[in-house]
C-alpha cells in the first residue's frame, strides 16, 4: 500500500533551491570503516544528496514510522519482544531518532557506535538478523516512495535513492558487523564458560571417583565391622539367656529355701512354745518338790517326837522307837532323794532357760534370712527382669543392625554406581 505523504507535486521545490554544500557535511571514520564506504561508492556528494531530504524526511517520519511497526501485526513473534523488552510507543520515539540522524550529514565514531549499541541489543533482546533486514528494506520503500513523489527530474530522483539505499546499506553492514561480533563474543563466552564447565566437571568427576572408592572402602569397613557387632550382640543376647535362665533357676531355689526358713521358723515357734511349757511343767514340779521336802521335813520331826515318846514309855516303847527310826530314815531318804529331784529341776529350767535364748536367737537369725532371702529374691526378680529387657533390647539391635547392613550394602551399590557414572562423566569431558 502506498504512503499518503504530506508533499506532493504541487509543492515540488526546485533541485537548485537550498543547495547544501559538501562542506556542510562529515565523514570522519577509521580507515577499515573508509574501505567499506569506498567499496559502496559512498562519498561526500552522496551524503549532500542524504542531507538534503532531511526537510521532506522530518515532514514525513510519523507516517514513516506508523508504516514501520504496522508490518508487526503480521509478525507475532515480533511482538511478544517488544512487549517483553519494551513498548511500541517508545521504540516508535527511539526509531524517530534513528532516522532522523541518519539524515543529519553526519557519519563520525558516534553515528557508528550508535549502530554498534543497536547491533548489541537485538542480540540481547533475541532479535534475528532477518527480521532487521526486513523492517530496514520495508524502511527503504517508504522513503523512495517519498523521493518518488518528490522530485520531478527522474536524474535526481535516481541519485537520491541510490544515495538513501548506500547509507541504509551501509548502516545494515555496521549493524550486521557488530551484530556478527557481538555473537561471536557471546559464543566465546559460552565456549570459555563451558571450557571451564567441562574442566570443573572433570574435576569433580575425578573429585567424585576418589571420594566413591574412600566412601566404599568406608562402607566395607563399616559392613565389617557391623557384622562383628551383630555377632557381638548375639553372643550378649545368648549369655544374657543364659543369665536370665539361670536367674529363673537361682529365683525358684530362693523361693524354695525362703518355704524352708519360713517352716523352719514355724517350727521354731513350736519349739519356743513347747519349752515354755516345759518350764511350765517343771515349775509344777519344783512346786511338788517343795511341798515333798515339806512333808518329808515333817515327817522327820514326827519320827523324832516318836522316838522321844518311845524312849519315855521304856521297853514298852521299843517297837514303836524302831518304826519311829525306819520312818525318820526314809523321811531323810525322801528329803536327800526329793533335794536331788530339785537339783535337776533347777538344772533342767537353766537348759530350759539357755534353751529358750538359743532359741530366740536362732528365731531372729531365722527371721533375718527369711528378709534376706527376700531381698535376695527380689533383687533375682530385678535381674530377670533387666535380662528380659536387655534380651527384647539386644533383639531390637540385631534387627537394626541388619537393617544398617542392608542400607549400607545400598550405599556401597549406590556408591559403586556413582563411581561408574563418574567414570562416564569424565571419559565424555575429556572426549569433548
Amino acid at each position: 500500500m502506498k504512503l499518503q505523504f504530506l508533499s506532493n507535486k504541487k509543492a515540488k521545490q526546485s533541485s537548485n533551491e537550498n543547495r547544501i554544500s559538501e562542506e556542510e557535511v562529515t565523514i570522519r571514520v577509521s580507515k577499515e570503516v573508509q574501505v567499506q564506504l569506498d567499496l559502496i561508492h559512498f562519498n561526500k556528494k552522496d551524503l549532500v544528496l542524504v542531507k538534503g531530504l532531511q526537510p521532506l524526511i522530518e515532514e514525513n517520519i510519523e507516517s514513516i514510522v506508523d508504516q514501520f511497526y504496522k508490518n508487526l501485526e503480521f509478525n507475532s513473534g515480533l511482538k511478544a519482544i517488544i512487549n517483553d523488552h519494551s513498548s511500541v510507543e517508545r521504540l516508535k520515539v527511539t526509531l524517530k531518532r534513528h532516522i532522523q540522524e541518519m539524515f543529519n550529514g553526519v557519519i563520525d565514531e558516534l553515528f557508528i557506535k550508535q549502530r554498534v549499541t543497536i547491533a548489541i541489543t537485538h542480540v540481547r533482546i533475541g532479535l534475528q538478523p532477518k527480521w532487521y533486514m526486513c523492517a530496514f528494506q520495508d524502511l527503504l520503500e517508504s522513503i523512495i516512495d517519498i523521493i518518488d513523489e518528490y522530485y520531478e527530474d527522474r536524474d535526481e530522483s535516481l541519485a537520491a535513492i541510490k544515495a538513501v539505499s548506500k547509507i541504509l546499506n551501509f548502516e545494515q553492514q555496521l549493524v550486521l558487523e557488530a551484530y556478527e561480533n557481538e555473537t561471536d563474543r557471546i559464543i566465546r563466552e559460552d565456549r570459555a564458560k563451558q571450557d571451564r564447565l567441562v574442566a570443573k566437571v572433570s574435576e569433580t568427576a575425578e573429585e567424585l571417583a576418589a571420594i566413591s572408592e574412600e566412601t566404599s572402602a568406608a562402607t566395607d569397613e563399616l559392613k565389617s565391622r557391623s557384622e562383628e557387632v551383630l555377632t557381638y550382640s548375639q553372643e550378649t543376647s545368648n549369655h544374657s539367656q543364659e543369665v536370665e535362665m539361670i536367674s529363673k533357676e537361682g529365683a525358684v531355689k530362693l523361693q524354695e529355701q525362703s518355704e524352708q526358713v519360713n517352716k523352719i521358723d514355724d517350727n521354731m515357734g513350736k519349739i519356743s512354745e513347747e519349752m515354755n511349757i516345759l518350764k511350765t511343767t517343771a515349775e509344777q514340779i519344783n512346786e511338788i518338790v517343795s511341798l515333798v521336802q515339806s512333808i518329808a521335813a515333817q515327817t522327820n520331826l514326827l519320827a523324832l517326837n516318836a522316838a522321844i515318846e518311845s524312849a519315855r514309855a521304856g521297853e514298852a516303847g521299843k517297837g514303836f522307837a524302831v518304826v519311829a527310826e525306819e520312818v525318820r530314815k526314809l523321811s531323810d531318804q525322801t528329803k536327800n532323794s526329793v533335794s536331788k529331784v530339785s537339783e535337776l529341776i533347777v538344772r533342767t529350767n537353766d537348759q530350759i532357760d539357755v534353751m529358750s535364748n538359743y532359741i530366740t536367737d536362732v528365731d531372729h537369725l531365722v527371721k533375718e534370712s527369711t528378709n534376706g532371702l527376700q531381698e535376695t529374691s527380689d533383687f533375682f526378680k530385678k535381674i530377670v527382669q533387666s535380662t528380659e529387657q536387655s534380651n527384647v533390647q539386644n533383639s531390637n539391635v540385631e534387627k537394626e543392625l541388619k537393617n544398617m547392613a542392608l542400607v549400607i550394602e545400598e550405599i556401597n551399590n549406590a556408591t559403586s554406581q556413582l563411581a561408574m557414572s563418574a567414570d562416564q562423566l569424565n571419559n565424555i569431558t575429556n572426549e569433548s
